[in-house]
C-alpha cells in the first residue's frame, strides 16, 4: 500500500508520499483502479459507486477534488483523461 496526501492550503497545494494523521478524507483503491481512472478508463464516480473506491470522511471535500486536480493539470500543462 502506498500512502500518498494531497493538501490544499491558504490556495496551495501539495502533495508527497507520507500517512497524514487525522485526515479530512481518506480515499481507498487498488492500483489497478487508480490507473485506469487517471487513465480515463474509468469513472472515479462509477468505480466509488460499483464499490472498487472506499471513501471515509467528508464525501463532499472528495468529489470537489477531482476540480482541483483539473485545475493543477490545467496549470502544469498536464493532460488528464475524464
Amino acid at each position: 500500500m502506498i500512502n500518498v496526501f494531497l493538501e490544499v492550503k491558504e490556495g496551495k497545494f501539495t502533495s508527497g508520499e507520507k500517512k497524514i494523521q487525522n485526515p479530512d478524507i481518506t480515499i481507498s483503491m487498488g492500483e489497478e483502479i487508480a490507473k485506469k481512472i487517471v487513465s480515463g478508463d474509468e469513472d472515479a464516480a462509477t468505480a466509488y459507486i460499483n464499490k472498487k473506491i472506499t471513501i471515509t470522511g467528508d464525501l463532499s471535500k472528495a468529489i470537489s477534488l477531482r476540480s482541483v486536480l483539473e485545475q493543477a493539470a490545467e496549470i502544469l500543462g498536464l493532460d488528464i483523461a475524464g
